[in-house]
C-alpha cells in the first residue's frame, strides 16, 4: 500500500527534505524492479478489459510495466477493474506503483500535490461540499506516453478545478471522459478558460469520449480546443473505440489520427439492440464510413441495417445503395446482404413495387451463393406482405418456395411458413389448408407458444367449416 506521505510529500518543511524523500523512493522503486521478475511480463490492461492495450502496452519488460503503473490519488486501494477483477499480481502492482510514484514525485509541482490532496478527501454529504475532483491518474513518462486522467461516472462541474490543476503539470495528457454519465458542452470552454500550464509544458492533450458523446460534442469542442494551439498545446478529440491497439499511441508519438470504424459498427450494433440510436449518432457514423470513405462495404451494409432498426429508413436506403455501388455486379454474400437491407427499407418506406423487385433479385442471388436459409427468410417476409395485401395466390407461391429451400425440421421458422401457407390456402378455399395447419403445429418445439396457439385456432376455424376471419 502506498502511504500518503510517500505520494504527497509537498508538505515537508524544506526543499532538501522533499528531494531526499523523492530520491529514496526512486532507489526503492529501482530495487523492486531489479528483484521482481514478474515485471518482465507486460501489464494485462487498464481499467476495463481490452482497453488501452496500445499506448499502455507498447512492449514487454520492466520499463513498460513501470510506465503503465496506476496511481490512484483517491485512496490506497488494490488495483482492480470496473468488474472488480485484480489487474495483476500484488507484487507487480506494488513494485510498479513504487517506481511510478517516485517518478511522479520528482516531477510534481506544489499545485499538483495540493490537487491530489484535495482529491483524497472523503465523499461529502451535500453538493456544496463536494470533493474537488473525481478522477484517477495513470503515471506515464513525460515524453511519448501521456499521463492519463480518467474521470469517474459522477464527473461534474464541481470536479473541474482539481482536474485543471492536474493538467498544469508537465507532460502530455489524456483525459478519459468515456465513463462519465454526462459531459457538458461547456466543459471545453471551461477547460480553455482554466488552462494554467506554462506554454510548451503540455505538448499534447487528448480527450477520450464515448462515441455518442463524440458525435454530439465534436462540432462544439473542435473550435474551442483550437484556442490551445496558441499556448503550445496540440489538442485532439477521440472516441472510445480509438483507444484500442496502438491507435492513440500513434497520435501521441507521431501525430497520426487513426479511426476504428470496425469497432464503431460493433458498438452501434450492440447499442441499437438495446434502443434506437439517435440521428446525430448515425450521422457521425455515416460521416466516418461514407463521407470520409473510411469504412468497408460490409461495414456500410451493417450500418444500413442499424439505421433501419433505428427507424432511419431514408438513411438505410442511402447507405445500402452506396454499398451496392462499391460492390459492383458480382454475386457475393455482401451484395446479397445489401440487396436484402435495401429491399426491407424500401418496403418500410411503402415503395412496394421497387422493394419486391429488389428482394426477388436477392432471393435468386442467395440461392446462387448457397445462402438458402436467408433466401427463405426473404420469401417468408414477402409472403406475409402478400397476405397483408390479400394477394393469397402470390402468398401461397412465396410460402411454397420458402419451404422447398429448407430441410424438413422442427423449428419455429418452418412452422410459421406452414401456418402462412395454410392461411393462404384457406382464403382460397383449398382443401389442403388443414394438412398444412397440422404440419405447422407439429413443427412447433413448444406446444404452448403463441405460435402453437395460433395454429390450434386456425385448425379449429378450418374444421368448423366456417370461412376465414376477415
Amino acid at each position: 500500500m502506498i502511504r500518503p506521505r510517500e505520494m504527497y510529500f509537498a508538505a515537508t518543511p524544506t526543499l532538501a527534505a522533499r528531494w531526499l524523500r523523492g530520491l529514496l523512493a526512486m532507489v526503492r522503486g529501482l530495487l523492486l524492479l531489479v528483484f521482481s521478475p514478474v515485471l518482465d511480463a507486460p501489464e494485462p490492461g487498464h481499467r476495463r478489459r481490452g482497453r488501452y492495450r496500445g499506448p499502455w502496452r507498447v512492449g514487454a519488460g520492466a520499463k513498460q510495466a513501470a510506465r503503465t503503473a496506476r496511481v490512484d490519488p483517491l485512496a490506497a486501494q488494490a488495483v482492480t477493474s470496473d468488474e472488480g477483477v485484480p489487474r495483476s499480481d500484488p507484487a507487480a502492482v506494488a513494485s510498479t506503483r513504487a517506481l511510478a510514484v517516485a517518478c511522479s514525485e520528482l516531477s510534481s509541482s506544489d499545485a499538483w500535490a495540493q490537487a491530489a490532496a484535495g482529491m483524497s478527501r472523503a465523499e461529502p454529504a451535500s453538493p456544496s461540499e463536494q470533493k474537488p475532483a473525481d478522477l484517477c491518474v495513470d503515471a506515464g513518462d513525460f515524453g511519448t506516453l501521456p499521463v492519463m486522467l480518467a474521470v469517474r461516472p459522477t464527473f461534474n462541474p464541481h470536479d473541474y478545478s482539481a482536474l485543471f490543476l492536474a493538467l498544469a503539470t508537465p507532460g502530455s495528457k489524456l483525459i478519459d471522459l468515456s465513463s462519465a454519465r454526462l459531459v457538458r458542452a461547456d466543459f471545453f470552454e471551461e477547460l480553455v478558460a482554466g488552462w494554467r500550464a506554462p506554454s510548451g509544458s503540455v505538448p499534447q492533450l487528448g480527450l477520450l469520449l464515448s462515441f455518442a458523446d463524440w458525435a454530439a460534442l465534436r462540432d462544439v469542442a473542435a473550435p474551442v480546443l483550437k484556442e490551445l494551439t496558441s499556448r503550445g498545446v496540440a489538442a485532439q478529440l477521440f472516441y472510445e473505440e480509438q483507444a484500442y491497439d496502438d491507435m492513440l499511441l500513434l497520435w501521441f508519438s507521431h501525430g497520426y489520427v487513426i479511426h476504428n470504424t470496425a469497432a464503431v459498427v460493433v458498438t452501434l450494433r450492440v447499442r441499437c439492440a438495446l434502443a434506437p440510436l439517435a440521428p446525430f449518432v448515425l450521422d457521425a457514423a455515416i460521416s466516418l464510413l461514407v463521407q470520409r470513405r473510411l469504412g468497408s462495404s460490409s461495414q456500410i451494409v451493417e450500418l444500413a441495417h442499424i439505421a433501419l432498426s433505428s427507424g432511419a429508413t431514408i438513411k438505410a436506403i442511402t447507405l445500402a445503395r452506396e454499398a451496392l455501388l462499391e460492390l459492383g455486379e458480382v454475386a457475393t454474400l455482401e451484395r446479397f446482404n445489401a440487396l436484402r437491407v435495401l429491399g426491407f427499407a424500401l418496403m418500410t418506406a411503402e415503395k412496394v413495387i421497387a422493394a419486391t423487385g429488389i428482394l426477388d433479385g436477392a432471393v435468386e442471388m442467395g440461392i446462387a451463393i448457397g445462402a438458402t436459409d436467408a433466401a427463405a427468410e426473404i420469401l417468408h417476409y414477402l409472403g406475409q406482405a402478400e397476405l397483408d395485401h390479400r394477394d393469397f395466390a402470390a402468398a401461397e407461391a412465396r410460402f411454397y418456395a420458402a419451404i422447398e429451400l429448407l430441410k424438413p425440421t422442427k423449428s419455429e421458422f418452418q412452422a410459421s411458413l406452414y401456418h402462412g401457407l395454410a392461411l393462404a390456402l384457406l382464403h382460397q378455399g383449398k382443401g389442403t389448408a388443414e394438412l398444412n395447419a397440422v404440419t405447422a403445429l407439429a413443427s412447433r418445439t413448444d406446444k404452448n407458444s403463441p405460435g402453437a396457439r395460433a395454429d390450434q385456432a386456425l385448425l379449429r376455424e378450418i374444421r368448423s367449416g366456417r370461412g376465414p376471419a376477415s
